[in-house]
């Protein structure tokens, strides 16, 4: 078996990116910022004009327990 890939661990806390945050809740990237616009996962913050970042924690809390029909 190949061990130069490695298993992907998501962060407790931090930032994360959007791809990142889409593959942790097993969805596609297209769904993922449908749903951010549409309101079931909260905007990100900016940190420039190409990146957005949502903090791990609140990633992980949708992941457990279910995105909602509007963030809070």
């Amino acid at each position: 078996m190949n061990q130069d890939h490695q298993q992907y661990e998501f962060p407790k806390v931090g930032n994360v990116r959007a791809k990142q945050s889409a593959q942790y809740l097993s969805i596609g990237i297209s769904t993922y910022w449908l749903w951010v616009k549409q309101g079931k996962i909260k905007p990100p913050t900016k940190h420039g004009a190409r990146v957005s970042v949502w903090q791990a924690e609140y990633i992980r809390e949708l992941a457990e327990n279910g995105v909602g029909e509007v963030a809070q």
